[in-house]
């Protein structure tokens, strides 16, 4: 057992369970760059399509104006499926037939979107790699819940070096489902052998903190380093730091 700070909050936890991109990743450094790429694919396979570039990055989930994930889009939160279909729609209304629109997103955005990614594309969020280290020293486990697949986030744990410090991993193609759906995280608890009494859950988006609500943590953790802000996040956390990097622990 070990206390630890989140902000103005100590509790004894026995572990700490985070979400990936936008808590642990830079979101945009990896995922908003990648959306620019699978949109201008689906561009190259039809010139026309040109003129809605706009449209099909903010309907997916990115700025056009500053290239930035856009909080709680199909991108941040959603599926590949759920990106695949809303590029379609955005297609679909400029005349395309559903049948065209479908297969040419799911064509062009799966290769961008669900394949592993490389060292390259990947910029962690100040020293995580410390950060799990500590909190390993301290007898804390440290669990991973994304609503990633797990192909890619088992490479981007071994890329960063945080693979050996991640006792329980859940991902969006497992059994347990996706977030915010709570099953994912009892099923982490379970497997560390931990009561969820004594787990934290620490995310950058509303599904990461109602995940927690909903599996009886004891302790839901807003981060400010993806792409929601104080605002959106504050009613569903119990605590708002500003990185991972902020925990603290204080004692065993």
């Amino acid at each position: 057992m070990a206390r630890l700070r989140f902000a103005d909050v100590i509790r004894n936890i026995d572990l700490v369970v985070f979400d990936k991109d936008g808590t642990l990743i830079d979101f945009d450094f990896t995922w908003s760059r990648r959306c620019e790429r699978a949109v201008d694919a689906l561009i190259a396979e039809r010139p026309e399509r040109a003129a809605a570039r706009s449209v099909l990055l903010a309907t997916i989930g990115v700025d056009p104006a500053t290239g930035r994930a856009i909080a709680e889009s199909p991108l941040v939160v959603g599926s590949l499926a759920e990106a695949t279909i809303v590029a379609a729609t955005v297609l679909y209304q400029r005349g395309e037939t559903w049948t065209e629109a479908t297969s040419s997103a799911e064509r062009t955005l799966k290769p961008f979107f669900a394949s592993a990614p490389a060292a390259d594309e990947l910029r962690t969020l100040g020293d995580v790699a410390g950060l799990f280290a500590r909190l390993r020293a301290a007898g804390v486990a440290v669990g991973v819940l994304t609503n990633d697949d797990r192909l890619g986030t088992e490479a981007t744990l071994s890329h960063l070096g945080l693979a050996r410090h991640v006792t329980a991993l859940g991902c969006a193609d497992d059994r347990h489902g996706a977030k915010p759906e709570p099953h994912g995280l009892v099923a982490l608890a379970g497997a560390a052998g931990v009561p969820l009494a004594r787990v934290a859950m620490v995310g950058d988006a509303i599904g990461d903190l109602v995940t927690a609500r909903r599996a009886g943590a004891a302790l839901a953790v807003a981060v400010l380093s993806g792409v929601a802000d104080h605002t959106i996040l504050a009613p569903y956390a119990d605590v708002v730091i500003d990185a991972v990097t902020a925990i603290e622990v204080i004692g065993g």
